[in-house]
């Protein structure tokens, strides 16, 4: 047998389903991929031009579009000058000679990667002319493939293929218009797309912007004909694209598509997926451009009849529905589907827009008697446009719950599922203001729909609905239902009916995350419950109950705490590892449900967990080890394929396996929960974890990977840190030393690389976070230079985009929905200049004199950042810095020289309407009296004045401005402290300023200071006839009510004890006259244990 007939036998052996065969052909050819790279080209290059079976050709011609893309794979390099050049002729030739349309196809995917690879070295001069012939070609496959290379190369080449935008337009043109051919229309298209993602000016979207009319006269073509539904298809997904990428360039065609795209969403002779793409481009324009859906008359009335006359295309058979099992929702069916665009599209527009509309017709739809598709796509409605539709819903809550009350007793079971549904969403949606309001009416209609013992899924939903309902519910107000709640949990766990079993145990987990440790007295009764389903039950049947008896009880026992649950917690470990040992395949539910129960009762048994870890970690290290699945795949193939994402990239469709992904960014937050709360004991695991977890910064497969891992690093510092406190041997601090300079190295390359301002703004934090946990004064000069350099850098790069966009402002016509998404974008830069901020704040904090030695050479750009003429967050980040060095340096010298260069601007910039400016005002101006000392004095009095007028300013509780009073106030405080200030004046108006809600971190700050007041001073804060008592109790209500710091909410308690203790007769009075809520928030507190 010849080599070339021995090669091309090898490659039919890929197609062979044995696997076995196909690993022992895997396992030659890249045998010869290492020994001989270019007689493996050759070879590929022969079987694909000349073998008599097509399916060889085909996957020869996979095969070398692979080896030739340009990566460090690439074998172009490895080619022999006249190998390269018999490519190039043997690539051109057979695009005409091969006969068969797919095949050819794929030769001309090889084609197209070999240019995109070598086209900028100005070694085939051919290529273009051949594509032009090609392109006019009399045969339509072949001007097929040319459009198809021509999209390609617009998508890969990108910045270089726009010097052959003029004549591209040209071929696009005609191919537009091509008489023989909705396939050459279509691939001119997605040319089209591939290319107007590049362009950032005017005048290179000029050559396409001709086009526009031709582009929109396509989906008539294809809608013309019978037999081109997949063409319209890939035509309106193609539209869809485009409006994410540049809707401007659409605006001319914009509203006519919007009328077809209603005309094929209705046309119920076409295909489901159809439709559902139709339906899509109207969502993608409201996400995109909402102004041009609330402009357009009738628009958005159309849409929404459009999605609920979807909603009722659902044909259930009642039997079916009711069997006991979990339904398996199909997410390709126009009612799931209709149901996520309504949320979509609340999201997009809005309460102001959507809700008018959505409540004209929901009570036509519940008031239907006759057909419960139309009931049930009423309480649908309302489920699902309660996120984007928050603000205007909230006030209209009584009405809403009024609506949705009567259909909990329908008599279609199905309405009563979707009742509980919409109950639980609200609650989500809405708590916990939902609860506290509706507690009395919704509680016992859910506990009702327990009791539907012929609707096994009613009842679990409803106790689904129920954990919902908990998950926001003030304990006290939980109490009285305590009892029935959990008399009726205890019986329907009995029950055989699995489903219902599932959803009960979550039932109970909910009641005891909400009533916390008023759960013990059920503690006893569930847990052996629990013990025993994990303990006896087996099989696969059964393995997402055995999931929720993990979750119930490691839930359970955040509750009652360690003290009560200690020897059950080990207990339940040994069970769940004797259920590991067993064995468990990938896509076992009880994987995730033991790694969340591990997580939590990590964070309940703290060091007593540590003895599990040496079966814990391993399995969970493995799981964060795993590698990406990606594979190429054919554009034609099937999306739906689950637990995978698909991204369309000219004709190739990437496959990237995301559950699997999803899986390794769970398994590093549950390593970073043990890092968190087992410290010094996690140690033995940093080494591992940290090599493990920090290249994964630069893992851009997965978002959720890259943020896991940025997060988790300082606190493997952390645990190494503390270990070594304990273990300080030499040997032992060379290694922290050596992990941070480790973790600080491999933060800075990922922020440099990484393009997600939501990321960047990530690992900025994990860094100010690693300098804080490594201690002060640990950093070497080199780390403060580097950092200082990182902070540079991220200024400059976020000073780039700015100038970038703002000339791409001027160069497009930008309207208001374009302003939109471009606020939107400076809000993620103004955020990653906080970060910037708590970068150099931690940088002055733990090393002081090392960054005050290196400041003189940054104190130029800090002064530029606070000039009026900077950007109002540039000004914000250089008064932060301010701020910190005046905080942290120290040096009475130091805090000299910087009020003579910035407190001017501080005081200049007060009442600045960017609210982060003044913020930082606000908080410099505190800091300035608590360590400015005499050197503050001449400023005192200005200073003040102008915190007082910010203050008592009509808006400066409303947003966006609540934040920076909050640290006025804070700052007022501190002036009563530490400089020579009237308090007997100012005391008593300060506290009517209280409490503060916005700052949380300055919350705490401020309500401390309210506590020494009153250990202090208690006449001025209570007044000499303590008139103000009152009105302090009714702050700490609010205060409490706004789940307070632990440490504030002790001295509060210890406060109220004393106070009551001293003066019960004048605390019960002022207690009097405080609201319901007031009182009864307060006696809650009152009664609860302290720590």
């Amino acid at each position: 047998m010849s080599q070339q007939a021995e090669f091309e036998s090898i490659l039919l052996c890929f197609l062979n389903s044995d696997n076995q065969i196909r690993l022992e052909a895997e396992k030659k050819y890249d045998h010869l991929k290492e020994s001989q790279p270019e007689q493996l080209v050759i070879l590929l290059l022969q079987t694909a031009r000349a073998s008599a079976q097509q399916n060889a050709r085909s996957i020869a011609s996979v095969l070398l579009r692979g080896v030739l893309i340009r990566s460090e794979d690439c074998l172009w390099p490895a080619c022999s000058p006249q190998t390269q050049q018999t490519l190039k002729r043997e690539l051109l030739i057979g695009i005409e000679a091969e006969p068969v349309n797919y095949v050819r196809a794929r030769f001309a995917d090889v084609l197209a990667v070999l240019i995109v690879n070598i086209y900028q070295d100005g070694t085939w001069p051919e290529v273009f002319p051949f594509l032009l012939t090609l392109s006019q070609s009399p045969s339509p496959e072949r001007r097929e493939i040319a459009l198809s290379i021509y999209s390609q190369l617009a998508a890969f080449m990108g910045e270089t293929f726009k010097a052959y935008y003029g004549v591209l337009s040209q071929v696009l043109a005609k191919a537009l218009k091509d008489p023989q051919s909705l396939k050459v229309r279509v691939k001119a298209l997605n040319t089209i797309m591939n290319a107007i993602q590049f362009c950032s000016t005017k005048e290179e979207r000029s050559h396409f912007t001709p086009l526009v009319k031709d582009m929109f006269a396509l989906i008539e073509a294809c809608l013309a004909p019978p037999g081109n539904e997949d063409l319209l298809l890939n035509t309106i997904q193609l539209f869809i694209d485009m409006v994410d990428i540049a809707p401007t360039f659409l605006n001319p065609i914009l509203r006519d598509l919007l009328a077809w795209s209603m005309k094929i969403a209705t046309d119920t002779e076409l295909e489901d997926a159809t439709r559902q793409a139709g339906a899509e481009f109207l969502i993608a324009v409201a996400e995109s451009k909402p102004g041009i859906i609330k402009k357009t008359p009738d628009a958005l009335k159309h849409i929404v009849s459009i999605l609920l006359t979807m909603m009722l295309e659902i044909d259930d058979d009642l039997e079916e529905w009711n069997k006991d099992e979990e339904e398996v929702k199909d997410t390709t069916s126009n009612v799931v589907v209709a149901e996520e665009y309504l949320d979509r599209l609340s999201l997009a527009l809005g309460g102001d827009a959507i809700m008018p509309i959505i409540f004209d017709n929901i009570p036509k739809l519940l008031n239907n008697t006759s057909d419960w598709r139309h009931r049930r796509a009423g309480l649908m409605s309302i489920s699902q446009i309660g996120e984007g539709c928050i603000d205007l819903m909230k006030p209209n809550l009584p009405n809403i719950v009024a609506l949705i009350l009567p259909r909990v007793r329908d008599s279609d079971p199905r309405v009563r599922w979707t009742a509980a549904n919409a109950l639980g969403q609200m609650a989500t949606d809405f708590g916990p203001k939902f609860q506290k309001q509706f507690y009395k009416q919704v509680l016992p209609e859910l506990v009702f729909l327990l009791d539907d013992v012929d609707h096994p899924r009613v009842q679990a939903h409803s106790a689904a609905a129920l954990v919902n309902f908990f998950e926001r519910f003030e304990s006290r107000l939980i109490l009285p239902y305590l009892d029935g709640l959990m008399s009726k949990f205890f019986s329907l766990i009995q029950t055989p009916k699995k489903i219902l079993r599932e959803h009960v145990l979550t039932g109970i987990a909910g009641v005891a995350s909400s009533s916390g440790q008023h759960f013990i007295k059920y503690y006893d009764t569930i847990v052996p419950l629990l013990k025993s389903i994990l303990r006896e039950t087996r099989g696969k049947e059964t393995r997402i109950l055995r999931g929720k008896a993990m979750e119930c009880f490691s839930i359970i026992a955040k509750a009652v705490t360690k003290a009560r649950c200690l020897n059950d917690a080990k207990e339940v470990m040994e069970l769940m590892h004797l259920i590991a040992k067993e064995g468990m395949t990938d896509d076992d539910p009880q994987r995730e449900y033991m790694l969340q129960a591990w997580a939590r009762l990590s964070e309940c048994l703290k060091r007593d967990f540590t003895p599990f870890l040496p079966f814990v970690v391993p399995p969970i290290l493995e799981a964060a080890s795993v590698e990406p699945m990606v594979r190429t795949t054919d554009i034609n193939e099937d999306e739906d394929e689950e637990g995978w994402e698909f991204l369309d990239i000219a004709d190739q469709r990437i496959a990237i396996h995301t559950a699997s992904l999803e899986e390794k960014a769970g398994a590093i937050n549950m390593l970073h929960t043990f890092a968190l709360d087992l410290k010094e004991d996690f140690f033995p695991w940093v080494d591992a974890t940290a090599k493990l977890v920090a290249p994964l910064l630069k893992f851009f497969y997965h978002d959720g990977v890259r943020s896991a891992s940025a997060q988790i690093l300082p606190f493997l510092l952390t645990s190494a840190v503390q270990f070594v406190k304990l273990n300080p041997t030499d040997i032992n601090r060379k290694m922290v030393v050596d992990l941070f300079d480790f973790i600080l190295n491999s933060l800075i390359d990922g922020i440099r690389e990484e393009h997600d301002p939501e990321l960047t703004i990530l690992m900025l934090e994990s860094v100010h976070e690693s300098i804080a946990n490594f201690g002060e004064n640990s950093m070497s000069d080199a780390q403060v230079a580097k950092t200082i350099d990182l902070i540079n850098y991220v200024i400059d790069y976020i000073t780039k985009r700015k100038l970038k966009r703002a000339q791409f402002v001027q160069q497009l016509d930008i309207d208001e929905d374009d302003q939109i998404k471009i606020s939107l974008e400076e809000k993620k830069e103004d955020l990653t200049e906080n970060e910037i901020a708590e970068v150099v704040g931690a940088l002055i904090r733990f090393n002081k004199d090392k960054f005050l030695a290196i400041y003189p050479q940054f104190n130029n750009r800090v002064r530029t950042l606070v000039q009026p003429t900077s950007r109002p967050s540039n000004r914000a980040l250089g008064l932060c810095i301010f701020d910190d060095v005046v905080e942290f340096c120290g040096n009475p010298e130091v805090i000299k020289a910087m009020f003579q260069d910035y407190l001017p601007f501080v005081l200049q910039y007060i009442n600045d309407s960017f609210p982060a400016v003044r913020q930082a005002c606000a908080y410099g101006l505190g800091v300035c009296a608590q360590h400015g000392g005499a050197i503050f004095a001449p400023f005192v009095n200005e200073s003040l004045k102008k915190l007082v007028d910010l203050i008592n300013h009509p808006k400066s509780r409303t947003e966006p401005y609540g934040a920076s009073t909050d640290n006025a106030i804070s700052a007022v405080a501190k002036f009563m402290k530490f400089q020579s200030v009237n308090v007997a004046e100012l005391l008593p108006l300060w506290v009517t300023w209280l409490p503060c809600s916005d700052d949380p971190i300055e919350c705490i700050v401020v309500h401390n200071h309210l506590c020494d007041f009153i250990e202090g001073q208690p006449d001025l804060v209570f007044g000499t006839n303590l008139e103000r008592l009152p009105l302090v109790l009714g702050i700490f209500s609010d205060i409490i009510s706004n789940e307070a710091d632990e440490k504030v909410n002790l001295r509060i308690h210890n406060l109220l004890k004393a106070m009551n203790t001293s003066k019960p007769s004048e605390v019960q009075k002022a207690f009097n006259s405080l609201s319901q809520e007031q009182q009864g928030v307060l006696n809650d507190f009152m009664n609860q244990p302290t720590q």
